[in-house]
């Protein structure tokens, strides 16, 4: 059994090892220097997460005077004592450890257990007894946590209350579903409530989603749940994005390191720890109470000193609370670095000029001897002295690193007043390493999912009637579409938008920062570092603090000896720009100096570039200088005209630069896209329903041209089965799932041929309908077309590309087509067929014109053409997408040579 640690961390980034940083930044009061306002301002500015840690308090005082022994398990932490789930009843007969566990289960999630949050103010109608809703919610939200690998039905929900609290039942429910607290993640009957692609189910709509990162997953996921059809787009050869998990092997070894997200960061309320329920997965909890410092020359620091400099950095941090409020709106523009290094400056400076003077020396009677002896002493203290300071600056550096580690980004970028804004949001509990690596998230949520990947989208088209999204080799098109891309993505302006995207939203785009955070992760023989789950390098110099500042072992979740270290700040830049070789030269004589010289080398290396993979362009968001900070998030998540929708991390102004954010993003989008499109379809039922009388007398005129245009459309049908299905007549050529019919010789369509296509006897769909595509072809075409080797599937990518043939979308016949199709049964004496009994007019109706009878040139041999050697294109069609590219209108575009893409892999590897 895996040995679990109990672990208090803070709040954590993706791919964070659980070290102390934003949270634990201000766990002290102290101050540097005497500040006479600091009082004042404490207790005015009493922040929302200290309010909602308030309220915590005080409910846990009165859930542990009324808990009562219960046997319910958790399977995410141990719980010996727990109280039991109760249905909601009257307030008078409420009794306080009935709803403990409700409660609990509420706030654990980011609710208030005791009144509405935000997103249920507008809820309710007025007059509603809100405290009876919230009683009612927190009791949905712990029933279905009872069991979360199934779907919880509003009818099993109201047989479980009270007949007059059904109403506010079902607005609870409706609720915590519509946004993600309830029925989500990879259980087994998570995702069949709705599936459009089952036979006879009809689909709300087709939502293109770009992105296979955790937002991208989920969001398709419960887009499909809610009944559209989806398909995604991901650039890379694999899914997950920002969440990757490697796997390392060399010298008999078998290990895995993610090289991204790592961290579950916070298990109360975490979407992700529910997935990991779901999957059975048993979660490691990270050690922080052990997390030894050392020097680069291998000294552990002194547990005290660091304590000391703690404080400092915390007081700091406290301080900078109120210079904000001093200053005002000019704080927007400070960069919070620079009020740090202020500080310090003042510290180290004050702490010279207090230091007490040196008495002056008396004559020495006794002769030059003591005289000499005393100042040795006093050479010694000073040079303690220089080395204190040394000391102290390098204990700051390496938490000034671990800020930027935390933010992705150099501390004189982030805003000095918003840096923290989503602080008040932090999850509580465990932080935690998924056995395994989050692979295995990713995994649950891809499955069934469709991901056409090496698809890297260049352009989203928007209109009224829907969108069209294109990559270097395809066009789909869809109502609607999810860009779940990084911001750094979007920074650089890599897709094109049409129309482009509003200048409040380009705004938005550029205030928010993207930073960088790199990682080097070593395959060892054996785990010389010990049982620590991490551990820390104090940095030789400010400039370089960042690297190689903090290392974490996966060697209880990875299945070998792997360490991870981190490279922050201006590091991180520097780290990207040299090649692997050096990199792990550099970390070796980091690891020499503090275990020896005698430790092996490692058996493989892989360093990450996140800063240059053209498809993620840094690692997460942070609110720099001049940001506005929660009004940014906002701002970039918001749709476009009900047509184009964003989700990731950095639309999440409550959880940004966190797993959990990009998940719980993705969910919000999918409901945002079921939303407006219900209240699209609402809105079009009821102009349908003014407009039903005049509607009705525009249909009894346009019934004329109805039935003409149903008549065209029959003697067509009846003429390309006289062509291509009559036995005295078949075809001049068959194969496959194609039958050719070469245009009559002595006409104008003697170099021509008539080609029709059975797309699904080419898909492999037997005993499916027949799904015949037509379309004029040369003869040299035709006869390429029945030699080349390969079968069906290769005639398809070479209609698609060499012939640019569009394979998908309303099928619709050109005039020449037809009037090769008239001449044909001209030359084989058939005469069209009548419908209705209508006559023969001598020429083929379509779309009120009509093509006159072709005139007869000059007889022409037909021709005898060779058949050439045909080099087929390389454009990936992959079976299983055939069906879904055909209901979504998909053409095929082939790409030019010259624009074929060389992207640039996010990691290097170097075997040793």
């Amino acid at each position: 059994m895996m040995q679990r640690y109990s672990a208090n961390v803070a709040q954590l980034r993706p791919g964070q090892p659980g070290a102390p940083c934003k949270q634990q930044v201000r766990q002290q009061a102290s101050t540097i220097a005497p500040d006479p306002g600091s009082k004042a301002r404490e207790d005015s500015t009493t922040s929302k997460r200290a309010l909602r840690r308030q309220e915590r308090k005080d409910y846990a005082e009165d859930a542990a005077r009324n808990a009562t022994p219960s046997t319910d398990e958790d399977e995410d932490r141990p719980a010996p004592k727990r109280p039991r789930l109760a249905a909601p009843a009257d307030e008078a007969h409420d009794e306080p450890e009935n709803v403990t566990l409700n409660q609990q289960t509420a706030w654990e999630l980011g609710l208030n257990a005791q009144a509405l949050s935000e997103e249920e103010e507008t809820l309710l109608p007025p007059g509603a007894d809100e405290a009876a809703y919230v009683r009612v919610r927190n009791f949905v939200l712990a029933l279905w946590r009872r069991n979360v690998s199934r779907i919880l039905e509003l009818s099993e929900v109201l047989n479980e209350v009270r007949p007059k609290l059904h109403g506010y039942a079902r607005a609870a429910h409706s609720f915590l579903d519509a946004c993600g607290y309830i029925n989500f993640g990879v259980g087994t009957s998570m995702l069949h409530v709705h599936d459009p692609d089952s036979k006879g189910a009809d689909s709300k709509g087709t939502v293109i989603v770009v992105g296979a990162g955790l937002a991208g997953l989920q969001c398709a996921r419960d887009l499909r749940k809610r009944g559209f059809t989806v398909i995604v787009l991901e650039g890379h050869d694999r899914p997950g994005g920002r969440v990757y998990t490697k796997r390392l092997q060399a010298g008999g070894m078998d290990a895995v390191a993610d090289l991204g997200g790592s961290i579950l960061t916070g298990i109360d309320g975490n979407q992700l720890a529910v997935l990991a329920r779901q999957l059975r997965i048993p979660l490691y909890d990270i050690d922080s109470s052990n997390v030894p410092l050392y020097t680069n020359d291998g000294k552990e620091v002194d547990a005290g000193a660091d304590k000391k400099v703690q404080k400092i950095s915390d007081a700091m941090l406290d301080r900078c609370r109120g210079l904000c409020d001093n200053l005002g709106a000019i704080s927007d523009n400070i960069g919070l670095g620079t009020a740090l290094e202020s500080m310090w400056s003042d510290y180290a400076q004050g702490n010279a000029e207090s230091a007490p003077p040196q008495p002056v020396s008396k004559p020495d009677p006794g002769g030059q001897q003591a005289g000499e002896q005393q100042q040795q002493e006093q050479d010694a203290k000073d040079r303690a002295e220089i080395s204190r300071k040394a000391l102290e600056r390098q204990l700051l550096d390496w938490h000034f690193a671990n800020l930027e580690f935390a933010n992705a980004a150099e501390l004189e970028a982030l805003s000095l007043s918003k840096w923290d804004q989503d602080d008040p949001n932090e999850l509580d509990g465990a932080h935690c390493f998924l056995p395994g690596g989050n692979i295995r998230l990713v995994a649950a949520l891809a499955e069934g999912t469709p991901v056409m990947y090496n698809s890297v989208v260049t352009q989203i088209c928007a209109s009224r009637e829907g969108v069209a999204v294109r990559t270097a080799t395809h066009e789909f098109k869809g109502d609607a579409v999810v860009v779940s891309v990084p911001l750094g993505v979007l920074k650089a302006k890599s897709i094109t938008f049409k129309p482009p995207l509003p200048p409040r939203k380009l705004e938005a785009i550029q205030r928010l920062d993207f930073g960088l955070l790199n990682k080097i992760a070593l395959l060892f023989s054996k785990a010389f570092w010990g049982r620590v789950d991490m551990f820390g390098r104090l940095p030789m110099d400010t400039a370089s603090r960042g690297e190689y500042y903090l290392f974490y072992s996966y060697t209880g979740v990875s299945g070998g000896p792997v360490l991870t270290a981190l490279v922050a700040g201006k590091a991180a830049k520097a780290f990207e720009d040299r090649p692997v070789a050096e990199n792990v030269e550099r970390v070796m004589t980091v690891l020499r100096n503090v275990f020896g010289p005698e430790i092996p080398d490692p058996l493989q290396a892989v360093c990450t570039r996140w800063g240059k993979d053209p498809l993620a362009r840094g690692a997460y968001s942070s609110v720099g200088v001049g940001a506005l900070g929660a009004e940014d998030y906002n701002i970039i998540g918001e749709s476009i005209g009900g047509r184009v929708f964003f989700a990731g991390e950095a639309t999440n102004p409550k959880y940004p630069a966190t797993m959990h954010g990009a998940f719980q993003s993705g969910q919000s989008q999918a409901a945002n896209v079921a939303a407006t499109f219900a209240k699209r379809k609402a809105e079009a039922q009821r102009q349908l329903e003014r407009n039903d009388s005049s509607l009705s007398q525009r249909q009894l005129k346009l019934q004329p041209q109805l039935l003409e245009r149903a008549r065209e459309a029959a003697q067509l049908a009846a003429c390309l089965s006289q062509v291509f299905d009559n036995p005295s007549n078949p075809p001049d050529a068959e194969f496959g799932g194609c039958a050719v019919v070469y245009g009559p010789q002595g006409t104008d369509y003697s170099l021509d041929a008539l080609l029709r296509v059975d797309l699904g006897a080419v898909k492999g769909s037997r005993g499916k309908q027949a799904m015949p595509l037509h379309l004029v072809v040369s003869a040299m075409d035709a006869i390429r077309l029945r030699d080349v080797e390969g079968g069906d599937e290769v005639r398809l990518q070479l209609l698609a590309t060499h012939l640019e043939v569009k394979l998908a979308g309303r099928p619709s016949l050109p005039p020449r087509t037809l009037a090769l199709l008239h001449a044909v049964l001209r030359s084989r004496g058939t005469p069209v067929p009548q419908i209705d009994g209508g006559p023969a007019t001598g020429a083929l109706a379509v779309r009120g014109e009509s093509l006159p009878q072709p005139e007869p040139p000059a007889p022409a041999p037909h021709p005898q053409v060779p058949a050439p050697a045909v080099a087929v294109p390389a454009v990936p069609l992959p079976p299983m997408m055939q069906s879904l590219l055909a209901q979504l209108g998909t053409s095929f575009v082939p790409p030019p040579l010259q624009q074929q893409q060389q992207q640039q892999p996010v990691m290097q590897h170097q075997q040793l």
